[in-house]
């Protein structure tokens, strides 16, 4: 008889879990975990700090479809829930480190047929983890300008691009660009470091790209907002709102992607390839900030697609969300000694489980970015909180799950109780126990 049974699990776990039922005789027969419930386990074993849940075979992603019919991917995903995310939130952009800036200013071919200057110089996930000092969570943002350079040369030559769409914090950084009058030499607006659109390597016409924004300095209560262009070059919506916030002294950063999920329904005519894939979301009801990296480029089918991306934000709860630039440009950095909790595939005991990048000490990375922490080099960070987390990083309960075969006369009655039960009860003979 396959059942699941208790490793490291919590009695919020088992509740999670949820699946067996009682047949006439007594006997309990086990079904497979819920996604939506597994997940729920981890928020509620964590506790209150910030949860990365490993997708896999064992325990999938919960999905939502737009008919709102529900479905799950074992496909790897890593999710990062921010809880409370208005009260603790802060977030940086990497806007220029090492000179990064100048040097590019200073090649003649860092810009397009076009004149558009490709004044972003391009990092690592390694080089920008620590360019913002090693950040709790690092991950990938603004989709960037691809298109031939002068000279014959590329992007991957010049070391030099410039991210679509908003780009812009406005934290005192030292050595940030400050701006006169809110107009870059080039021509560029204040909130942008290049094109307002998105745009391929050929050019091929221009789309519009949402904006999202994290107001707050983690002191007090924080703006999670999402505005979508109506036009590639129209943005009148995000640029009125950041004016606010800049008039009023908020620290923001805000950023661009293509709209997955906004409260209006306006949303982006999904692609239907599989690929690796980066995404933000934020759920208003819940407070949760949902940071997402699936796949990698060197196996591309273990990715998502784009319609399935904004399916895994509605699962989890999100109301609004965009997808960040994906494909080899995925990554994701989490530090080992942050205060993350850990659950899922893989994982034992709620700890930090090796990741992609065994060489970059005190660094789990997603797949794709090799053992010592390089990755493709792009011009578009965030890192979200300082190196750790408030709260305390030992949790209580651990909730960690495998399946095993367990003798069907081993398996003994059940009482259940509902996800919303305070005591957190479950019996279950061997398999489930309650360590209360």
């Amino acid at each position: 008889m396959r059942t699941w049974s208790r490793r490291y699990l919590t009695v919020a776990a088992c509740l999670a879990v949820a699946a067996c039922t009682v047949m006439a005789a007594g006997q309990a027969v086990a079904q497979e975990p819920d996604a939506r419930t597994l997940v729920a386990a981890a928020i509620d074993d964590a506790g209150g700090r910030v949860v990365a849940y490993q997708a896999g075979p064992d325990f999938p992603a919960p999905m939502q479809s737009s008919d709102l019919s529900w479905y799950s991917t074992a496909h790897d995903v890593r999710i990062v829930v921010v809880p409370n995310a208005s009260q603790s939130i802060t977030g940086r952009l990497l806007l220029d480190a090492h000179g990064g800036s100048a040097r590019c200013a200073g090649n003649p071919n860092a810009q397009t047929a076009d004149g558009t200057v490709q004044q972003s110089a391009l990092f690592t996930a390694r080089e920008a983890w620590d360019a913002l000092e090693r950040p709790a969570i690092l991950i990938n943002t603004n989709f960037f300008d691809v298109r031939p350079q002068l000279g014959g040369q590329g992007w991957r030559d010049t070391n030099c691009s410039t991210p679509f769409g908003v780009y812009y914090d406005n934290h005192d950084d030292p050595g940030r660009e400050r701006l006169d009058g809110g107009i870059r030499s080039d021509g560029t607006g204040r909130f942008y470091r290049g094109p307002m659109g998105l745009t391929g390597e050929l050019e091929n016409g221009w789309g519009r790209l949402a904006t999202f924004l994290i107001s707050g300095d983690g002191s007090g209560a924080s703006t999670i907002e999402m505005l979508v262009a109506p036009r590639p070059f129209e943005n009148p919506a995000a640029e009125q709102r950041l004016d606010e916030l800049e008039a009023s002294g908020r620290a923001f950063v805000a950023f661009a992607g293509l709209s997955l999920l906004h409260p209006s329904g306006d949303v982006d005519m999904p692609d239907e390839a599989r690929t690796g894939r980066s995404a933000i979301g934020y759920s208003p009801k819940y407070d949760r900030l949902f940071l997402i990296q699936a796949g990698s480029n060197m196996d591309p089918e273990s990715g998502l697609t784009q319609a399935e991306l904004g399916d895994l934000l509605r699962g989890l709860g999100a109301a609004m969300g965009v997808q960040l630039d994906s494909g080899g440009s995925s990554a994701l950095l989490v530090h080992r000694h942050s205060g993350v909790f850990w659950a899922g595939q893989g994982v034992y005991d709620g700890a930090a489980p090796a990741g992609a990048c065994p060489e970059l000490e005190d660094a789990v990375c997603s797949p794709g970015i090799s053992p010592d922490g390089e990755s493709r080099r792009v011009p578009a960070w965030l890192g979200i909180g300082s190196p750790a987390f408030p709260g305390e990083p030992a949790p209580e309960y651990y909730g960690v799950y495998e399946v095993v075969e367990v003798p069907e006369e081993e398996v003994g009655p059940e009482i259940e109780h509902g996800l919303d039960d305070p005591d957190h009860t479950i019996l279950n003979g061997d398999t489930f126990e309650d360590d209360q």
